[in-house]
C-alpha cells in the first residue's frame, strides 16, 4: 500500500504475471511422463533404467517374463544385471551411452 506524507494511503502496488505458458508446459509434461509411464508399465519389451555408475534404477515388470525376477529384486542383486555397472558389462562396446537428465 502506498502512503503519502500524511500516512493517508493512495494506492496499491500490485505484480502481475502470466503464467499460461508455464501451465501448459507442466501439463504437457504430465501427459508425457503419464505416457512413458504407461509404455514401460504395459509393454512386454524389458526396460532398464541406469545412473551414469551404471546401478540399476528402474526395471519393467516385463522382468517377470524376460528374467523370471521381480523387478525390485533385480535392481538389488551383485553380480546381476543390478550389479555395480550393469551398464559396463552388458553395453556394447562400439556403443556409448548418452546421458540426459539421470
Amino acid at each position: 500500500m502506498l502512503r503519502n506524507d500524511a500516512g493517508q494511503p493512495y494506492g496499491i502496488v500490485t505484480y502481475l504475471q502470466d503464467v499460461r505458458a508455464l501451465r501448459e508446459a507442466q501439463r504437457a509434461l504430465t501427459q508425457r511422463e503419464a505416457m512413458s509411464t504407461a509404455l514401460a508399465l504395459r509393454a512386454s519389451d524389458l526396460a532398464l533404467v541406469a545412473d551414469r555408475a551404471g546401478r540399476l534404477c528402474y526395471v519393467s515388470p516385463a522382468a517377470i517374463a524376460t528374467m523370471g525376477y521381480e523387478p525390485e529384486l533385480i535392481t538389488l542383486l551383485r553380480g546381476f544385471p543390478g550389479g555395480s555397472n550393469f551398464v559396463g558389462k552388458y553395453q556394447s562396446p562400439n556403443r556409448r551411452c548418452r546421458w540426459s537428465g539421470l
